[in-house]
């Protein structure tokens, strides 16, 4: 499912498309081969088997690149979150706060995007 609601399209709605777009051979294109036997191709959907596996498997380097240019995991930060939350001395500024919640949600995003990609 690429829709996360009615009118908004997730980082996987959107990347793999992109992914498809980029990976596009000959043979995708060229009348009566693949799905893409019309004039137009819907990028929405699966061209071919082999542009589908390298538009997944790019996607998946794509994202497992950002996840790794962050300093720490994201059980790191988590717990940075929680001890800020559970210990006075500990407590991090609210500027700073947000921030790592922030970098929390992108890297959950980045994540579950991985997961649903490596289930495809």
């Amino acid at each position: 499912d690429e829709q996360s609601g009615p009118s908004k399209k997730s980082i996987h709605g959107t990347l793999l498309p992109l992914a498809r777009i980029l990976h596009l051979q000959l043979s995708d294109v060229a009348p009566g081969v693949g799905a893409a036997n019309s004039e137009k191709i819907d990028v929405n959907k699966p061209i071919s088997v082999a542009n589908e596996a390298a538009a997944v498997s790019w996607s998946i380097e794509q994202c497992e690149a950002r996840l790794g240019e962050y300093p720490s995991t994201l059980a790191e930060d988590e717990a940075l979150v929680a001890g800020s939350a559970s210990d006075a001395s500990r407590t991090l500024s609210p500027h700073l706060l947000m921030a790592l919640m922030v970098r929390v949600g992108e890297k959950e995003v980045l994540i579950d995007t991985i997961s649903k990609l490596k289930s495809k």
